[in-house]
């Protein structure tokens, strides 16, 4: 995927890897772009944040049932979303902003589906799921 001249901020593959979420700065304003990898799948996806939002980081998390996240948190991390196909129903990106509110964003809605503020107002400046 090439981002041109605009600043790439972060990027992370999906657990498939058949999707490629990164967020890149274009005209003042941080962007969202879901794209797949793969050439069977043509989705593609932009979604540009408010000028005054900050993204730091991205992680991809899965939506599913509890015994089916806590089976795949037993496991090693390479098999980790083993049960998980790569639908983006089942997918969400959590996303940290520099003001300290976490949002939840569908790839599947291209919308954020809920903010979550840090009470402390202190930004989150990396995510990992485990």
């Amino acid at each position: 995927m090439s981002t041109g001249s605009q600043p790439l901020i972060t990027s992370q593959f999906d657990a498939t890897a058949q999707y490629l979420a990164s967020v890149v700065v274009s005209l003042s304003t941080h962007t969202l772009r879901i794209q797949s990898t793969v050439s069977t799948n043509n989705f593609s996806s932009v979604y540009p944040f408010e000028k005054d939002v900050k993204v730091n980081s991205i992680t991809w998390l899965p939506l599913g049932n509890s015994n089916q996240i806590n089976n795949n948190n037993n496991r090693n991390n390479n098999k980790k979303f083993k049960n998980l196909d790569s639908n983006l129903d089942d997918q969400v990106i959590g996303i940290s902003l520099d003001n300290g509110y976490f949002y939840i964003y569908s790839p599947s809605k291209n919308e954020i589906i809920n903010k979550i503020l840090n009470p402390n107002n202190i930004a989150i400046s990396h995510l990992q799921y485990n």
